[in-house]
């Protein structure tokens, strides 16, 4: 399949037309969240190439095959805003399934590898099978920090408010790797009070092409879908975005890196779910420009990129 030459491509739902669907009533209902700072992009370098793919494929195993998780629904919509509005009113918006069609380009995945599928690809995930956990099996690429998704290792629960979907009880995930932030839930009740979010910037090392072409794959993942939907207060606040800025001249304005933040002031509303008010940038971390590391990452995901494009070619499972 060729790769469409769209300005803003989503990669919602297994069919087209549902997928639609979703995109217009999420954009209607979302119109103010989409407001983006447009230097926030520029800044986080999601704004220096015309080609971007916006894919949330939903794995997540209390929303799949369809919409996704109303967290990740919001931080797709914040994320992609003025690129997807731009691109309806251009009638160059195209849904998608295939995983060939974005593969070389560059790439902005929204929900951690337990929601996002094309996630567990990239950072090097498998399933467990036991509460949608999800097994740390290798490193492609070194970074600094990453999520803990083991159901198995992770006793302790975590509830949440989801938005039309009530309270959901989910393993506490959380993040690790160059220090280890564990969000904290209450102990009488296991509300979720804190949550991290992790943003990661680095070369899109799936294919050869993509190397050479210097495209990216950027992430934006929480811990929780809290984390996960707290993008919008990273975008929308000029004091946060003058901090993220801050770090990366500090760190000499790397092009590969991961900004952790912690999230808190939550709020639990049954119309809203339970949503971040306050966000604080706890570490920026530059991931070396090592192009050796890139090419053996891209040697290593060969095989897994095969498996997903031959399953996408044989069509969806019965």
């Amino acid at each position: 399949m060729e790769t469409p030459q769209v300005g803003a491509e989503l990669n919602v739902a297994e069919h087209m037309t549902k997928a639609v669907e979703w995109v217009t009533k999420w954009f209607t209902q979302q119109r103010k969240v989409a407001r983006l700072a447009a230097e926030g992009k520029e800044l986080l370098g999601i704004s220096l190439d015309p080609l971007i793919a916006y894919r949330h494929t939903s794995s997540h195993s209390h929303f799949s095959g369809g919409d996704p998780h109303p967290d990740n629904g919001n931080a797709l919509v914040t994320v992609a805003g003025n690129d997807l509005a731009t691109a309806k009113r251009e009638k160059r918006l195209v849904t998608v399934d295939d995983l060939a069609v974005g593969v070389g380009q560059s790439a902005v995945l929204i929900g951690s590898p337990t929601a996002e599928d094309f996630s567990r690809i990239v950072f090097g995930y498998e399933p467990t099978g036991v509460e949608n956990g999800l097994r740390f099996a290798h490193d492609l690429v070194d970074l600094p920090y990453r999520w803990q998704l083991d159901s198995g290792e992770i006793p302790a629960k975590a509830r949440r408010l989801v938005r039309g979907s009530g309270w959901h009880e989910r393993p506490n995930w959380y993040i690790t790797g160059k220090e280890t932030h564990i969000p904290y839930a209450r102990n009488a009740d296991q509300q979720l009070e804190t949550d991290f979010l992790l943003l990661t910037r680095i070369r899109n090392f799936l294919t050869p092409e993509a190397l050479t072409a210097g495209r990216y794959v950027f992430s934006v993942a929480g811990a929780h879908g809290t984390g996960t939907r707290a993008v919008e207060l990273v975008l929308n606040d000029r004091a946060v975005l003058a901090n993220v800025r801050e770090a990366l001249i500090s760190l000499g304005s790397p092009d590969w890196y991961q900004l952790l933040f912690r999230v808190s002031n939550f709020t639990h509303r049954e119309r809203e779910g339970t949503r971040a008010r306050s966000i604080t940038l706890l570490d920026a971390v530059p991931i070396p420009e090592d192009d050796g590391m890139w090419r053996q990452a891209c040697l290593e995901v060969a095989p897994a990129i095969l498996r997903w494009q031959l399953r996408q070619a044989s069509g969806p499972s019965t």
